[in-house]
């Protein structure tokens, strides 16, 4: 029988095809000039025939046919699809599971009858495609309940169960938990679904590729080895923004660990310049003190030469006639000595004034360049000539 299907499959689909009227343009040519194009006719229905009908009719029952025009099938058509099934079914009892595989899937996508279900996922099993065969033995399951055109036979059910029981002790279940939701999964390069995902993933054990994957957040990918049959596998996913997956890369880090070392001895270098600073400063202090006393106490000596001074000048001035030129000589002699002193010792207790003065503003902090409010600092110059000694005050802000 089987082997007259090719010639009836080639007289079949040479009736299937129209054949084109004698005088008219070929398919796709331009039309004369000057001429409308044709309009394209409506498709004709498909012409009864009675004796398939009549066929189909006396094997399935009075409502088959008017059932298969419900769904939108010809009888044609129904019969094409179940010798495509037949042919199908030859080639997996020959183990040519590649051909019996299309043959089958021609014929449910013509006819979706739940029955060439169970023979798509035997080519599966022989194709050593447990996952996709266990999805077509579930589809089975889940569409004989509602398919009505034709018996679906109890054996075949059985047979199915069958094979999902074993499938599930042989298959790995996966679920995938994602920290984001609607992140796209994908496992083996093929869509799984958006995140939350409702169910677990049932896939074959071994190695596995996981990629999830959203807009705005780092691509995940990880390698999975799945070796627990007939058990569940969780594994979480946790999603870092595209900046957070930046700052956690190598290149990064070690950006980052040279610039925090580049501040540290900024930072160190800072402390160490403030504390020399201070040190300095502690220094001007101390020597600006030092010079204050040192004018305070030439200050005292200029004030005692200065009486001195105006002691001898008194006894010379107020030295009565018959004193002796020797001793105004040296009353005058002293006069001049103490005066000296005490010019020398004004002008030596205003400049150390003066210096005391300098080093005490170098011991002074500077402004703060932050917009605090500024220190006023007093300024004192000594003014020394030749017929005049004196200071100049004076404050800067």
């Amino acid at each position: 029988m089987f082997r007259c299907l090719p010639p009836m499959l080639f007289w079949l689909l040479m009736a299937l095809t129209s054949p084109a009227v004698a005088g008219d343009p070929p398919r796709g040519a331009a039309p004369p000039p000057g001429e409308t194009p044709p309009r394209a006719p409506a498709p004709e229905p498909e012409a009864a025939d009675p004796a398939l009908e009549a066929a189909l009719t006396a094997q399935y029952g009075a409502g088959f046919v008017p059932a298969l025009r419900r769904l939108g099938i010809s009888p044609k058509v129904y019969v094409y699809a179940a010798r495509l099934t037949q042919a199908g079914i030859q080639k997996l009892q020959e183990n040519d599971f590649q051909d019996a595989r299309y043959l089958l899937e021609k014929a449910y996508s013509l006819v979706p009858s739940p029955n060439v279900l169970h023979w798509i996922g035997l080519t599966h099993l022989g194709l050593e495609d447990a996952v996709r065969a266990r999805a077509a033995f579930l589809r089975f399951l889940a569409e004989a309940g509602s398919w009505t055109l034709t018996p679906i036979k109890e054996d075949l059910l059985a047979a199915t169960r069958a094979q999902v029981e074993r499938l599930e002790l042989v298959l790995v279940k996966l679920r995938v938990t994602v920290s984001e939701t609607g992140a796209k999964i994908y496992v083996d390069g093929e869509f799984v679904g958006a995140s939350p995902l409702s169910a677990p993933m049932t896939l074959a054990p071994g190695p596995h590729q996981l990629i999830v994957i959203k807009a705005g957040f780092a691509r995940h990918a990880a390698r999975l080895t799945l070796d627990t049959p007939g058990k569940t596998t969780e594994t979480n996913v946790s999603l870092v923004t595209e900046a957070e997956h930046i700052r956690q890369t190598r290149l990064f880090r070690e950006n980052e660990a040279r610039r925090l070392e580049t501040e540290r001895r900024l930072a160190e270098t800072r402390r160490r310049v403030r504390l020399e600073d201070e040190r300095r400063r502690a220094t001007y202090a101390r020597y600006s003190r030092v010079t204050l006393i040192a004018g305070a106490a030439l200050a005292v000596v200029g004030l005692g030469a200065g009486a001195l001074t105006w002691h001898y000048d008194a006894e010379v001035e107020d030295a009565p006639p018959d004193t002796s030129w020797k001793r105004i000589a040296g009353d005058q002699e002293k006069a001049d000595f103490f005066r000296t002193t005490t010019i020398a010792a004004l002008g030596m207790t205003v400049l150390s004034l003066g210096v005391s003065t300098w080093l005490t503003q170098l011991s002074i902090p500077p402004r703060s360049p932050r917009g605090e409010s500024a220190l006023i600092l007093p300024s004192v110059t000594p003014l020394v000539s030749d017929t005049t000694v004196g200071l100049s005050f004076g404050w800067s802000f």
